[in-house]
């Protein structure tokens, strides 16, 4: 997949929307031909797997947009997943998942990710979720969904590499 270009001057809206296109498509890149065994593969002792990263970033679209941003309730499967059981359940479940499954979901939630940030007035809208009794700005989700994407590529990266001496980048 070509990764979608970044303008060398843009608003600062344009600009941070392009960087995290960038990434999420170097997510899917990373994945791309890639069977279910190698799916799960790991590159020990991590046990991160490209599946895992892809359905975690699914969830992480899901969880800053739709319930952030949005002030949505959370919809399945995050609903309804065994949590407290298993605080990464987002990663380990992706083992019994087909590769298509995690891809179709990581896709939906982009673009319902895509739908919430257009749909806000500025980057200075606030959320109504708080941490600390501060709310979240649209612009502090964008750089932080950029940094998290993007650090995941890095992951992933390594991890594709082992399996086949393939990158997001070659």
């Amino acid at each position: 997949m070509k990764p979608p270009h970044i303008p060398k001057s843009a608003d600062e809206r344009t600009m941070l929307n392009a960087f995290l296109d960038y990434y999420r498509a170097a997510m899917f890149d990373i994945a791309d031909g890639l069977d279910a065994d190698q799916m799960n593969q790991r590159l020990e002792p991590s046990t991160l797997t490209i599946g895992g990263l892809l359905h975690h970033m699914a969830y992480v679209e899901e969880w800053w947009f739709n319930q952030v941003l949005g002030n949505y309730p959370e919809s399945e499967p995050w609903a309804s997943a065994p949590w407290d059981e298993d605080p990464d359940w987002d990663f380990t479940v992706a083992a019994d998942l087909d590769p298509a499954v995690i891809r179709e979901r990581y896709a939906e939630a982009i673009a319902a990710s895509r739908v919430l940030e257009s749909g806000a007035e500025s980057l200075d809208v606030l959320t109504v979720k708080e941490r600390d009794g501060e709310p979240f700005s649209l612009r502090w989700i964008l750089v932080h969904m950029i940094e998290e994407t993007a650090r995941h590529a890095g992951h992933g990266d390594l991890i594709r590499e082992s399996i086949d001496g393939k990158t997001a980048s070659g």
